[in-house]
Parts: structure tokens; C-alpha cells; sequence
């Protein structure tokens, strides 16, 4: 398998395991996709990371 699918199956499943997390923090705080992804966009701004 060359290095380049590799990296792109690891992307794959980082993506999957984000869109479990964010379906998990969806349902502790019963709230709305936009509202988690908010938070987390709020988070990574106060980390200086966007």
C-alpha cells in the first residue's frame, strides 16, 4: 500500500471518529450538529488554533 492511501484511510477514520463525537456531545448536551460544531469552533479559537 503506498504511504499516500495510508494517510488518506487515517484521514478516513479521524473523520468517522469526529462525527461520532460530535454525535455523542449532540445527544449529553441535547443539542443541535451546529450548535456542537460551534462549540468546537469556539474551543479551537481559544486555543489560538484557528
Amino acid at each position: 500500500m503506498e504511504p499516500k492511501a495510508v494517510f488518506e484511510i487515517d484521514l478516513d477514520r479521524k473523520a468517522q471518529e469526529l462525527e461520532t463525537a460530535k454525535a455523542i456531545l449532540q445527544e449529553v448536551f441535547a443539542t443541535s450538529l451546529a450548535e456542537v460544531d460551534e462549540m468546537i469552533r469556539l474551543r479551537l479559537e481559544d486555543r489560538g488554533l484557528l
